[in-house]
This record gives C-alpha cells, sequence and structure tokens, in this order.
C-alpha cells in the first residue's frame, strides 16, 4: 500500500526512495513536477 503522506516526511526519501518518489509523483499538481521526479529517479524516468 502506497501512503501518500509518506512525502512529508525527509527521511522517508533517504530510507525509502522508490516509495517516496512514486508517493511524489501521485501527488504531483503540474507536469514540471512530473518531469522534476523523473530527472531525479531513472524508474519513473523510463516509465514516461
Amino acid at each position: 500500500m502506497l501512503q501518500l503522506n509518506q512525502t512529508e516526511n525527509p527521511e522517508n526519501e533517504i530510507n525509502m526512495p522508490q516509495v517516496y518518489y512514486w508517493a511524489k509523483l501521485f501527488k504531483a499538481a503540474i507536469w514540471e513536477e512530473i518531469q522534476m521526479l523523473a530527472k531525479k529517479n531513472e524508474v519513473i524516468n523510463q516509465s514516461k
């Protein structure tokens, strides 16, 4: 289960980076946020 509130704890970016980035992706409000996340995460970048 992916909890979108995982993005509120900055430690999750270090401890659970894949979960953190996917949660950020689902919470993205604008296209620029998605593009920024894709640049930082290879898995998301390959999915676009």
